[in-house]
């Protein structure tokens, strides 16, 4: 793929992601310290993942209805800090879109950021609908309808433009949350 992808001028392979666990401080800051971004902004992307994660049922399903005799509740908190983006001939999760047509279903690429956009919505809804709680904050960029929407109501849906907003933000979201517990 590397040589396949490097003929083509642009690539991006982002960091693994990791299953929820429990963590060591250490590992935990080794792992986010280890995050590399690259351009290109596929929410839906990112969104069908942490739903994957975080279903009861499917491949990555854990089934969890009590922990400690509490019942589990679900919650994302899904952060980006861009817009949705499409590109047609760069490799992506769906191959390189104008050679496999995944997205699009043909060669041509004028519907494609609208078709990444209606997945992303749908797979909002879907985990909405499996009663996980979605929150969405944007990182140094505004949010779109998509972005809010996503979100299960509006006022967890917001914007936090600089590291010490961000801290606050999750710390809020960690109060609302209860029995999850933030520290830095």
């Amino acid at each position: 793929m590397m040589n396949y992808a490097a003929n083509l001028g642009y690539y991006a392979c982002p960091s693994e992601a990791r299953r929820l666990r429990t963590w060591a401080r250490t590992d935990l800051q080794n792992y986010v310290n280890g995050l590399v971004t690259i351009g290109g902004t596929y929410h839906d992307v990112g969104m069908i993942w942490v739903a994957r994660f975080i279903s009861t049922g499917g491949v990555f399903g854990d089934g969890c209805e009590q922990y400690n005799e509490m019942p589990c509740n679900r919650h994302i908190i899904f952060m980006t800090d861009g817009l949705q983006t499409a590109y047609c001939n760069v490799v992506t999760a769906y191959g390189v879109e104008q050679n496999d047509m995944r997205v699009t279903g043909s060669g041509s690429c004028p519907s494609q950021l609208a078709r990444h956009e209606q997945r992303f919505r749908m797979i909002c809804n879907a985990a909405k609908n499996q009663n996980v709680s979605v929150w969405v904050i944007g990182f140094d960029t505004a949010l779109n309808s998509n972005l809010t929407g996503c979100a299960s109501n509006t006022s967890q849906a917001s914007t936090s433009a600089d590291g010490t907003s961000l801290i606050a933000r999750f710390r809020e979201i960690g109060n609302q949350i209860g029995a999850l517990r933030l520290v830095k």
